[in-house]
């Protein structure tokens, strides 16, 4: 990356790198709510480190909507989101990171038509910015 040889040994030491994935069998977790999925590790915090639970709720709609996405309730948990919902959840909380390559593991194989066309569009914008994206053909056997 950026001309150097990179040797990883691991997910944190990609991500600390700007690598990221988006897996098709997800790593959600289902008992937690869609706010605590998007920013685990990167909740917002108050003076004494502890999670600012209303910032929290707040900053992933945020979150979502930057990404095009303002049918998934932040406040909902994993578990009861259908699983189209639950991979766009996955996706963004990947691109949420602001990853230089962002890998991702047949991101279409759970969306509807409807997820399908709003991930072209995501893919899209992120190669404008300069994101180099990597998968397997997206909407491959559509």
């Amino acid at each position: 990356m950026d001309n150097q040889p990179v040797v990883l040994n691991g997910p944190a030491a990609a991500a600390e790198r700007g690598i990221v994935t988006a897996f098709q069998e997800l790593t959600l977790l289902p008992y937690l709510s869609v706010a605590e999925n998007l920013l685990l590790g990167r909740e917002p915090r108050g003076t004494l480190r502890l999670i600012r639970r209303g910032a929290l709720t707040a900053r992933a709609r945020q979150v979502l909507a930057e990404h095009g996405v303002t049918s998934i309730d932040p406040g909902a948990l994993v578990e009861t989101l259908p699983l189209a919902q639950r991979q766009v959840v996955e996706i963004v909380r990947a691109v949420s990171q602001q990853p230089k390559v962002l890998l991702l593991d047949e991101p279409t194989s759970s969306l509807a038509e409807q997820e399908v066309g709003w991930l072209f569009g995501l893919v899209r914008g992120l190669c404008r910015a300069g994101t180099c994206v990597i998968s397997p053909p997206i909407g491959g056997g559509r």
